[in-house]
């Protein structure tokens, strides 16, 4: 006699079908489990978990009477959900690339064009203004490449004179600015050979150096060698040259250093004397500073301490008002006017009114 299905894992079906928090899952686990026809091996069981699992999906998507169709949702990467149109990678590249570009793209009051809705007078009068701008921008443009192209060369500050000097003498008629230029390229040529380190035949060096003129002449040296001893002897004259320069730079900024720090060390020590000697020193040296510093700009450091002197001699302070003291009145006698009192002192010598006065009448005695 055959097996009988038992009934109760369709009983279990529907009230699985009832129930959407669970219940698929354990009736599969069940159904699946079973090893008779009924289970995981058999057609019933893959019919019956296939049909759970297609009632539970068909229960969730169901529509109910009076549902709207779902709008399509757009998410933070501007992609849509639903049935709306899906914006690829591509798109929102080019997208977000067109915005920056509208955002970052700027107003061009040069090239832009004029609003046709303005008066004619306006826009003539910014069409001359425009043309007056690119004119000026033009000069700029061309300006700036002449000083560039000027600086790239590496030339000094007197080489580009002379050079201009050769220009305008060579474009001339003059028979003297022609001998002028005419010197200048020899000079060029000269300094060229040396440079190179070998003969040039406009440059006669042999000719500065007649000792080697004569050992040529006399065979006791080629010519050839002659001429490599003249350059040789010009090359040490130029490194001399050089060198003597530089010395002389470096000793002119080792000479000022020192003597402006002799002179810092010689005003701090005057100050210091002062401040301990006079009750109104910190009074008359806020007075002067500001004049002495534009002293000092133009004067050696060697003269400060004397102009210091000679400002802080003629700096005048007011003193403190101080209370009037209390004097009884006085009666003259009779028969005596009363003659006001005279100030000590002849009254002869008037106060700077501005402590750059007392500076420049300080500076003019010395």
């Amino acid at each position: 006699m055959p097996p009988q299905i038992e009934e109760e894992p369709i009983v279990e079906s529907v009230v699985v079908a009832a129930d959407e928090d669970g219940a698929a899952e354990r009736a599969k686990a069940a159904i699946e489990s079973d090893p008779g026809p009924g289970g995981a091996g058999g057609e019933a069981a893959k019919s019956i978990a296939d049909a759970l699992d297609e009632g539970l999906e068909a229960s969730k998507t169901a529509k109910k009477p009076g549902d709207k169709p779902a709008e399509a949702v757009e998410d933070k990467d501007g992609k849509k959900d639903g049935d709306g149109k899906t914006e690829t990678d591509e798109e929102k590249t080019a997208r977000e690339k067109a915005e920056k570009d509208e955002a970052d793209k700027k107003i061009d009051h040069v090239n832009d064009p004029i609003d046709e809705r303005l008066s004619e007078r306006t826009q003539e009068r910014i069409k001359s203004l425009v043309g007056f701008v690119k004119e000026r921008d033009e000069a700029l443009t061309v300006q700036g490449n002449l000083i560039n192209s000027i600086q790239e060369t590496g030339a000094s500050p007197e080489q580009f004179a002379e050079t201009i000097g050769f220009l305008r003498n060579v474009n001339s008629d003059d028979p003297a600015a022609l001998e002028a230029a005419y010197k200048t390229l020899q000079g060029g040529m000269r300094s060229l050979a040396i440079r190179m380190g070998k003969p040039v035949p406009e440059v006669d060096l042999l000719g500065e150096y007649p000792e080697l003129a004569n050992a040529v002449k006399f065979g006791q040296i080629t010519k050839e060698h002659a001429q490599e001893l003249a350059i040789a002897r010009e090359q040490a004259k130029v490194a001399t040259t050089q060198r003597t320069r530089a010395n002389d730079a470096t000793r002119t900024t080792q000479e000022a250093a020192a003597e402006k720090d002799a002179a810092i060390t010689s005003l701090n020590t005057l100050g210091a004397s002062l401040a301990k000697s006079d009750p109104q020193y910190q009074a008359k040296f806020d007075l002067i500073t500001g004049p002495l510093k534009a002293a000092f700009a133009n004067i050696r450091p060697s003269q400060w301490e004397a102009t210091f002197k000679a400002a802080y001699a003629a700096a005048v302070v007011a003193a403190p008002v101080k209370a009037a003291p209390v004097v009884p009145a006085v009666v003259p006698k009779k028969g005596q006017p009363i003659r006001p009192q005279q100030p000590a002192g002849d009254g002869t010598k008037t106060a700077p009114k501005s402590m750059l006065e007392a500076v420049n009448s300080a500076l003019d005695g010395m």
